[in-house]
């Protein structure tokens, strides 16, 4: 083989090994700008999801509010408090049950004196109670309730005052249905995303407020905080804002994970996607 020969096949290396360097590092580079887009697109949907969360929170205080400025409910408690009769009683639950009937998503509607015994109520719930109301003009929440058949309640409750006299506790339980408004939604999570809401639960549990997408089983998954995924333990801590997580999920499968903590409801928001799936476009692109 004569000098040129060797030249133009030394040529010709240096190219081809440059052309194959310059394409891993344009794979690294555009896959890792790939990854970053998929991180940002999930903490955009998890703020989303937030937000959409905390704004039934504030229609759910608003109508407490609502319930608790008509008169005629104030000047029924005043009678009862001042006679004690049963005619007053009776017009409480006419009132209430007015009221409930009138906002949406209402399912129970409860007076309480401020030592928390009842003195009328309208509607049932379909669980029991974790939390006593709190006798504070602000409208505060109270608990979630989680009914056997897996629906969700909330209550809140507020003070009943007659100007700065207060006379009893209005406690209101809305369904919280409109947590699935929320969680069904998996735009832009492609084929194997899904919204998970999950609480802390007594006895060191975390129970999940909403049905699964890839759930076998009927009902509400609960589960011990020894045996849940890291995303939902991330959740419910007040850390969990604006960060992003490579871990496994409640199935054992590698997922890229946002997440959100809602203080005031003690909720965590967790919007996931598995990571083989948000791959599949840097495997495209190699």
């Amino acid at each position: 083989m004569d000098i040129r020969t060797r030249l133009a096949l030394a040529v010709v290396s240096v190219a081809l090994l440059s052309m194959a360097l310059l394409g891993v590092f344009a794979y690294q580079t555009s896959t890792a700008l790939l990854q970053e887009i998929s991180i940002r697109q999930l903490d955009a949907l998890a703020e989303s999801k937030s937000r959409e969360l905390e704004n039934a929170q504030a229609g759910w205080r608003d109508q407490v509010r609502l319930i608790r400025s008509r008169t005629r409910l104030l000047q029924d408690v005043v009678e009862y408090l001042e006679t004690g009769s049963a005619s007053a009683i009776q017009s409480i639950v006419e009132v209430i049950a007015g009221a409930a009937t009138a906002v949406d998503d209402v399912d129970q509607i409860r007076i309480l004196r401020l030592d928390g015994t009842e003195i009328a109520v309208y509607g049932t719930t379909a669980g029991q109670r974790q939390a006593k109301p709190a006798a504070t003009e602000q409208v505060t929440f109270v608990d979630t309730i989680l009914a056997p058949h897996g629906g969700v309640q909330v209550a809140f409750s507020t003070l009943l005052t007659d100007g700065a006299v207060p006379l009893g506790i209005v406690e209101v339980v809305f369904d919280a249905r409109g947590i699935r408004g929320v969680t069904d939604d998996r735009t832009g999570l492609g084929e194997t995303g899904e919204v998970l809401v999950v609480m802390a639960a007594p006895d060191d549990f975390i129970q999940v407020l909403n049905p699964l997408r890839h759930q076998e089983t009927d009902g509400l998954m609960r589960l011990s905080k020894g045996d849940a995924a890291t995303a939902m333990k991330h959740a419910l801590s007040i850390d969990s804002d604006h960060q992003w997580l490579h871990v496994t999920d409640y199935r054992g499968v590698d997922v890229w994970a946002a997440t959100r903590f809602l203080p005031e409801l003690g909720w965590g928001i967790i919007v996931k996607v598995d990571a083989a799936e948000e791959g599949l476009r840097a495997v495209s692109l190699r």
